[in-house]
């Protein structure tokens, strides 16, 4: 073999060889090296990208910059990929290439078929090609601009980003829109779900690129966002939104991503659910233990560890008994409502606020024992379920019948029906 051809060759070995990655990739990869072809389009200002295929308009604003990408129909599965970055390197063309180099780019718009043209005659984005078009200041970071059309290698890693994943919600009344941009890992979304503080978690449909919806009115309340990447990752985002918001507002959330098995409670160590779990200063608990460190500390800002004791004198356990049970008749300020006399604890019921004796809780029309699930309050004045109904299909409003409280003696007669009720 001629020398002048071994050269050439042993060079680009030591340069590509091996599948080594560029010194520039700084995300983990999500796959190998594979084959393609990319080219470039002018463009000054990343807004001349048309907004993208994606969603994302103003790149600069969503996070994106320049370091952006379209891909084929091969490649861009309908905008499911729409998010995620990819690393290229220039390949089989020492001329052209610029050795050494690669380049991370995140997907946000989509190169169509071009079928007045073969594939291999002019369709460059016609399937199955997979092909990349990048900004030319992009390209030139591995490539000369004058070669046009370069052979390319190119695999999945996982995206960096500043700050948190932003959502951009927008709509009308009973139908909002949310653009999900600057997401970390994976890059991609595959599933998203919308809360209101008055609702349960609402899964919403993708409309198309990054942008999802859902027909529901959640006005007036803070929104939580759940986001769900193509490798599995969720992240939650509580109360992102606060109750004051508006269409057409961008909000951030939260930065940290959990494997499933390592989202635990700090005290317990029991698997959390995006459901139940609270957090504080970057540590989970699950709502109980949440609870109880604030019970103990009386504030957010200790943990149990650090919870401290409170050193007693010792008591005997007689003592202590004895303590406990005077405390239940210890003096009280708290009056009965109905007979106006001192409540005690032990013989204590609370509704509302209002105390009441365990025996001056009855219902006044016929002193039927309630209890705080089964009574019913009107004006101040208790009432059993029966016969606050009984009252109301009698009487036509919630007042007290005169003469006295005895079922047998109820009034016989033409019901009288409250306003809006019809008679059957």
């Amino acid at each position: 073999m001629p020398l002048s051809f071994l050269l050439p060759l042993l060079l680009f070995s030591l340069l590509f060889g091996g599948g080594a990655t560029s010194g520039s990739s700084t995300g983990a990869s999500l796959s190998d090296w594979s084959a393609a072809r990319a080219t470039y389009y002018l463009a000054s200002d990343p807004r001349d990208n048309v907004g993208g295929a994606c969603g994302y308009g103003d790149l600069v604003r969503a996070g994106y910059g320049m370091a952006t990408v379209g891909l084929s129909e091969s490649l861009f599965e309908r905008g499911q990929i729409c998010g995620a970055c990819f690393e290229l390197r220039c390949v089989d063309d020492l001329r052209w290439c610029i050795p050494g180099t690669s380049i991370i780019l995140a997907v946000t718009n989509f190169c169509p078929p071009n079928y007045g043209f073969p594939s291999d005659g002019g369709g460059h984005c016609n399937p199955p090609n997979k092909h990349f078009v990048l900004p030319i200041e992009a390209f030139e970071k591995i490539a000369i601009w004058k070669v046009g059309i370069m052979p390319v290698q190119y695999r999945r890693i996982k995206c960096r980003r500043e700050g948190g994943i932003r959502f951009q919600v927008s709509g009308s009344s009973i139908f909002i829109s949310v653009l999900i941009t600057n997401v970390a890992g994976a890059g991609d979304v595959t599933a998203v779900k919308i809360k209101g503080s008055r609702t349960g978690w609402l899964p919403m449909g993708r409309n198309w690129g990054q942008n999802w919806h859902v027909n529901a009115d959640l006005r007036n309340q803070p929104l939580s966002f759940e986001v769900t990447s193509s490798d599995g990752q969720t992240i939650a985002s509580y109360n992102v939104a606060p109750k004051d918001w508006n269409f057409g507002q961008t909000f951030e959330g939260n930065t940290r991503i959990y494997h499933k098995s390592c989202f635990r409670c700090h005290h317990c160590n029991n698997t959390l659910k995006l459901s139940n779990f609270c957090s504080f200063e970057g540590v989970l608990y699950c709502r109980p233990h949440f609870d109880q460190l604030f019970k103990r500390t009386g504030s957010l800002d200790k943990s149990f560890e650090g919870t401290p004791k409170v050193t007693k004198p010792e008591r005997s356990i007689d003592s202590e008994n004895a303590s406990k049970v005077s405390n239940m008749f210890a003096g009280t300020k708290e009056k009965c409502k109905q007979c106006t006399k001192t409540v005690y604890p032990i013989e204590r019921v609370t509704v509302n606020g209002t105390w009441y004796h365990r025996k001056c809780f009855r219902c006044s029309y016929g002193g039927c024992t309630i209890s705080p699930s089964n009574y019913i309050a009107h004006e101040g004045v208790l009432y059993c379920k029966h016969h606050h109904i009984q009252l109301f299909k009698e009487k036509g409003n919630y007042s007290q019948l005169e003469s006295d409280n005895d079922e047998d003696q109820l009034p016989v007669g033409p019901k009288t029906l409250a306003p809006g009720i019809a008679a059957a």
